[in-house]
């Protein structure tokens, strides 16, 4: 008999928050202008969302992975159906688009089929996260399978994991540097959920935000030259600012915000697929019709308007066509 994971609705919310962080960040700062050149609070926001909400993705992915034995083969099929195709698909759009129309992204795109090659398929074209994560799924049941096996194998583990967080890598190829980077907090977040319950009973009261939070911003305007410090600094402030969403998810009492929230989470890879295209009309749309020229303005209409097209689109248009929910990977 096929037992379910357990659901956990905060983990949704908490997915949801991190999506709106990118979707967030991306309107202060993309391809197609950034803000925080002309606006202090833009670059201060920025500069905050930056330094977590990948890592959030990340602890959030491993918390997700399933613990219960699962044959490889049938793991590659599962994450290549939900994360290759759609990639693929994505990428190639994004390249040709960016190609083609080079004045939308301000900067001239070699359009030749080495250069598809090289963009697309080692270096993880316009969607890093999704390639890289690919990739890290991968690997993290070897790595989780030693961790069991081996005398202190999680203690092992994470020191390995650590030491290849740190140790600055030159090496850009199937984003060898940002899986190094990135599989300590999918580790975190899977041994997270192995001891979920007294973690969530122990470390989710409000008193540690007065802790938190403090120490977060110090951490986030620490002046660092070592490379290995700061990089050490660098996971310590994505731990911290992961932590705070977490407890800040949960004290959120709305129904209303926890149904967006939900909702935003459900279709988080498709937010982050898409979000390039309507990103460029809004921003369009801002300038030359509506005429905004104040980042105050032009931020939360931009991440506003891309939300709501792409929810909108993928909840009654996309979840009504199997080919589509294919091609977007929507479960």
């Amino acid at each position: 008999m096929k037992v379910s994971e357990k659901y956990y609705p905060e983990i949704d919310l908490l997915k949801g928050f991190a999506i709106i962080l990118v979707l967030l960040g991306h309107s202060i700062r993309n391809n197609y202008i950034n803000l925080t050149t002309i606006s202090i609070w833009c670059e201060i926001l920025s500069s905050i969302i930056y330094s977590f909400h990948m890592a959030l993705f990340f602890l959030i992915s491993g918390f997700l992975f399933g613990n219960r034995p699962i044959k490889y083969k049938d793991l590659i099929t599962k994450k290549f159906k939900r994360l290759l195709i759609p990639y693929l698909l994505l990428s190639s759009c994004t390249f040709f688009f960016r190609a083609m129309l080079p004045q939308y992204v301000h900067k001239n795109v070699d359009i030749t089929i080495f250069a598809y090659f090289d963009t697309v398929i080692l270096n993880g074209g316009h969607y890093w996260f999704v390639y890289c994560l690919l990739i890290v799924f991968l690997i993290f049941p070897l790595i989780q399978r030693a961790s069991v096996k081996l005398p202190y194998g999680h203690y092992i583990s994470f020191f390995i994991l650590t030491l290849l967080a740190v140790v600055p890598t030159d090496i850009d190829y199937l984003e060898f540097s940002n899986v190094t980077e990135n599989l300590i907090y999918f580790f975190i977040g899977n041994i997270l959920k192995n001891n979920y319950t007294g973690f969530k009973k122990n470390f989710s009261d409000n008193y540690l935000l007065l802790i938190l939070i403090p120490c977060f911003f110090f951490l986030n305007n620490t002046g660092i030259h070592s490379v290995y410090v700061e990089h050490i600094v660098k996971i310590i402030l994505a731990v911290t600012g992961s932590w705070i969403s977490y407890i800040l998810v949960l004290k959120i009492n709305s129904i209303t915000i926890q149904k967006l929230l939900t909702i935003c989470g459900l279709y988080s890879l498709q937010l982050y697929l898409l979000e390039l295209y309507p990103i460029a009309v809004t921003r369009m749309i801002a300038n030359s019709f509506l005429h905004i020229s104040s980042p105050i303005l032009i931020v939360p209409f931009v991440f506003i308007a891309d939300t709501a097209v792409i929810v909108v689109m993928c909840r009654f248009l996309f979840e009504k066509n199997r080919t589509m929910k294919t091609m977007l990977g929507i479960n």
